[in-house]
């Protein structure tokens, strides 16, 4: 019952008694009055004793997971709470809350809140609250157990066991300057900490006197160096969902990117989506994570076609260093610009997604047949595609 047609119905009791003179309605009036004393008493009361135990909220997970998320009650009052339920606002199906329950004194239980499997992004969830109620259900209170907090999806990963793995087969020798979590013979530069760099790396002298975390970056081999540059132009893009070249290309890139590090090798990523991000080479589970944050949230609605991609991070890449390109563009204008790159001792490979699989557009054989021809591996991957075989020979097509 509503609390107003509630005091409506008191109100009007009592004033039928006033007009009628029957007992009999003051009487009523009265005993509706007392249930609604004792529901705002009782509901009151409900929260006291209430513990409310909540696990921790992971802040990050992996795209096809779900979210579970476990709160343990226990009653320690002497009186039963009834319309216990946990409420949790969030863009999850299936999170949002529980079914009504009820725990008699000394009871407990546990709630259990799952969601479907979940997409890449971030999201913000919560806060999340426990509703109480009293036995007539016209009074609610409620109780904050969590604030809003954050959840980075990470885009999926596949295992690509079958990857050729690069080799630094050609001669000379051009060091660069680049974040590095381990020892080598030659510090370079500092930045601040970020989760997952090395503690023995800090510098301690810098860290006192600036009261921020700093560490060293150190001077590598450039044979050893990896740029993954992701095509996030807009307009090449095909397909939606989950069966989009879009999310074919952040997942393709991600695995590329663990695929290196888990190598030994130092990953950097470049991409020009609705936001732009260069990382530069580096190793260590902080550079993972800093990739696979960008990668949760990144959208393919950039402007910068992959020819000027190409073209800014051109200086960036020096002779012995390997660029993976992956891209959806049928177009055969920025063939010449990765030709040029090879010319100049850049190793390189192209995941090129054949964009007529996923949806109306030019396919990209010319593109495959040119780079082929060039002598640069490169993996056709189409709709539908095992990635671990689609990137397990290049040159062939499926």
């Amino acid at each position: 019952m509503k609390l107003w047609l509630a005091v409506v119905l008191v109100v009007a009791l009592f004033l039928a008694g006033l007009i009628t003179g029957y007992g009999y309605f003051f009487r009523l009036s009265y005993l509706l009055a007392g249930v609604l004393a004792l529901g705002l008493a009782w509901s009151g009361l409900s929260l006291l004793g209430l513990e409310v135990v909540a696990g921790r909220r992971p802040q990050r997970l992996r795209a096809g997971m779900p979210l579970a998320e476990d709160i343990r009650l226990r009653n320690h009052s002497p009186l039963p709470k009834i319309g216990v339920q946990v409420v949790e606002e969030s863009p999850f199906p299936g999170l949002a809350q529980t079914s009504v329950l009820s725990l008699g004194p000394g009871g407990e239980a546990l709630v259990q809140l799952r969601s479907h499997q979940l997409e890449r992004g971030c999201y913000s969830i919560g806060p999340t609250w426990v509703h109480v109620s009293d036995p007539f259900g016209i009074f609610h209170r409620k109780r904050l157990i969590r604030a809003v907090g954050d959840l980075i999806v990470h885009p999926r990963v596949f295992h690509l066991p079958g990857l050729p793995s690069p080799r630094g087969d050609l001669s000379g020798d051009s060091r660069s300057r680049q974040r590095l979590p381990y020892l080598t013979p030659k510090a370079v530069d500092v930045r601040e900490y970020y989760p997952g760099d090395s503690l023995n790396r800090i510098h301690w002298p810098l860290t006192a006197r600036w009261q921020k975390l700093m560490v060293k970056e150190f001077e590598i081999d450039p044979s050893h160096n990896v740029w993954v540059i992701l095509d996030l132009e807009k307009s090449v893009q095909r397909g939606g969902g989950r069966e989009s070249t879009e999310e074919y290309g952040v997942s393709i890139t991600a695995s590329l990117v663990q695929y290196f590090l888990n190598r030994g090798y130092a990953a950097g990523l470049a991409a020009y989506g609705d936001q732009a991000v260069v990382l530069a080479p580096n190793r260590g589970s902080g550079q993972l994570m800093r990739a696979m944050d960008y990668l949760a949230g990144v959208r393919a609605r950039g402007q910068v076609p992959l020819l000027a991609a190409i073209n800014r991070q051109e200086r960036t890449l020096g002779r012995r260093e390997l660029a993976v390109l992956v891209t959806p563009s049928p177009t055969e204008e920025w063939v010449g610009a990765v030709q040029l790159l090879a010319h100049r001792g850049v190793r390189l490979m192209v995941v090129l997604l054949d964009p007529a699989t996923f949806g109306a557009g030019d396919n990209s054989l010319l593109v495959f047949s040119s780079l082929v021809a060039s002598r640069i591996p490169t993996f056709l991957v189409k709709k539908g595609d095992p990635l671990d075989r689609a990137l397990s020979q290049a040159n062939q097509v499926y």
